[in-house]
């Protein structure tokens, strides 16, 4: 890539641009190499941003690799591997293109699987034609639903009387806890109960 790609100046003009127009969830669909997981840049930033400022990140676990590639790896990020359909509208199986975990300095990465294949999506050649897209699980289809759960639950937990609630870690916690853990790995091999699987996390966002 160009020289900007490995200095996270970009990025943090971006997210200091979110921040100070009151977004609180950032979507990501980069992927860079995995050298270096937890002291790499980007990962750095993005925990800065999740722990100062209580952004919520969801994470892509990128495509085609051996392992989780940046941004998957962020320490408070939420990390979604892609989900491919079973049967019609049955997303019960991850992707052959999601990248497996765990990172390459052991964290159990990703933390949670949406649906990835047979998407719609806006097509920029036509203001009235939209694009099936994704089959094999690219996992930036995947994140905008992790994204618009988080918001959902964001909602809810801006109600709270306390202030002081650190929400991206009881959001987080709460996306994994509900997630719906009966789905197949990349090689078709059955995966059950609540315990993190290297391809589909925790389950299926629920």
């Amino acid at each position: 890539g160009d020289s900007r790609s490995y200095s996270p100046g970009w990025i943090v003009d971006a997210l200091d641009y979110l921040y100070q127009n009151s977004c609180r969830v950032v979507a990501t669909g980069f992927q860079f190499p995995p050298e270096s997981d937890y002291s790499y840049p980007f990962t750095l930033v993005f925990d800065y941003y999740a722990k100062k400022y209580d952004i919520i990140f969801a994470n892509a676990a990128g495509n085609d690799s051996s392992t989780i590639t940046i941004f998957g790896t962020s320490y408070n990020g939420i990390t979604t591997a892609g989900l491919v359909t079973t049967d019609t509208n049955h997303y019960q199986q991850i992707g052959t293109k999601s990248n497996p975990g765990p990172t390459t300095d052991n964290r159990k990465k990703p933390d949670i699987s949406s649906p990835a294949k047979s998407l719609l999506v806006p097509y920029t050649g036509s203001t009235i034609t939209w694009n099936t897209v994704g089959w094999n699980g690219e996992t930036s289809y995947a994140v905008p639903h992790t994204a618009g759960v988080i918001a959902c639950l964001l909602s809810y937990a801006n109600e709270s009387q306390n202030t002081n609630d650190h929400h991206s870690v009881v959001i987080k916690a709460a996306i994994i806890n509900s997630a719906f853990p009966n789905l197949y790995d990349r090689n078709n091999q059955s995966t059950t109960g609540q315990v993190w699987d290297a391809d589909r996390g925790y389950g299926r966002i629920n």
